[in-house]
């Protein structure tokens, strides 16, 4: 079964790389890759504790806990969006720049 991810692996280290580049400056990009690397790290070990063998064959928590962190994840990502979205509209605003 592990042979299945293989794949994921060699995208993880592709995704570790571009993940920071999208930050100006070299204190801030490796900032960036520190706190990614600490959430990957801190939702590996709850991950891990999420999953108990008491709770099979169904993992009814451990399945509530994934989705739910899912869910905060699409959210977050909507959030993000909207507040970008209202903040490139006011830089371009201050800048004077109008879309074509």
């Amino acid at each position: 079964m592990s042979h299945l991810f293989q794949p994921l692996l060699t995208l993880y280290l592709v995704i570790w790389t571009f993940l920071p580049s999208n930050v100006a400056g070299r204190t801030k990009k490796s900032v960036t890759a520190t706190l990614l690397f600490i959430g990957y790290c801190v939702g590996n070990a709850v991950g891990a504790q999420v999953m108990q063998a008491k709770d099979a064959p169904r993992y009814i928590k451990g399945i509530t806990v994934c989705a739910s962190m899912y869910g905060l994840e699409f959210v977050s990502m909507g959030l993000w969006r909207t507040y970008c979205k209202l903040n490139d509209g006011s830089t371009s605003e201050t800048l004077g720049i109008s879309d074509y």
